[in-house]
């Protein structure tokens, strides 16, 4: 059943789960979509209070089938750019028409990006328990240059995990970002998660 995706993507902490993201792509969206999945608006929505140009370009990484772009599209980005690790996810995603450019890329090899090349980029439901480890945080903030903005969202799962809140307060605290919002709220409600909605200003 589909749902089981959810439950053992949430449960898998082995590592590389892009088999798993490839497996699921054909039925990620009804799965998440019926269970209520609001944290994508929620970030959007937050981000867009925080930008005066809502045509900068923005990076959504790890865009995953493209949800996330819908989302910010729905509260007035016009410059969308997505990568991510997964083909399948990334085939999905450009069925939806919500990005500029869509580019998957091999996680050992890093990232396609270059430090500055962005000003704004939004990692939503990506960095977390069973998804991206915590260590890809850190490759984020390294392609943002001053007054960088970073939104990203953490689920209940990761944080349960005290390591995923001690990573930005260790950026605010040495005064590496200013922490603009941190809103806790539904993730997926269907099954009772929720999330905490971030956005990092870079010093």
């Amino acid at each position: 059943m589909a749902e089981d995706f959810l439950h053992k993507a949430y449960g898998d902490t082995s590592g590389d789960t892009r088999d798993l993201y490839a497996q699921w792509s054909t039925s990620y969206d009804q799965e998440v979509a019926g269970n209520g999945y609001a944290t994508p608006a929620r970030t959007a929505k937050a981000l867009a209070g925080h930008v005066k140009d809502l045509n900068i370009p923005v990076l959504d990484y790890g865009c995953g089938t493209g949800l996330s772009g819908i989302a910010l599209r729905a509260v007035g980005f016009s410059s969308l750019h997505g990568i991510d690790v997964s083909y399948e996810m990334v085939a999905i995603a450009k069925k939806k028409d919500a990005y500029q450019t869509l580019e998957v890329f091999d996680p050992e090899s890093g990232p396609p990006i270059k430090t500055g090349q962005f000003n704004v980029i939004t990692a939503i439901g990506v960095i977390g328990v069973g998804a991206a480890p915590l260590p890809l945080f850190d490759t984020i903030i390294s392609l943002l240059e001053p007054d960088g903005l970073f939104a990203f969202s953490f689920n209940d799962h990761a944080l349960a995990d005290p390591a995923f809140e001690s990573k930005v307060s260790d950026y605010v605290d040495k005064g590496k970002a200013k922490l603009l919002l941190r809103e806790y709220g539904d993730h997926l409600p269907g099954v009772g998660l929720k999330s905490n909605v971030y956005i990092l200003k870079i010093l």
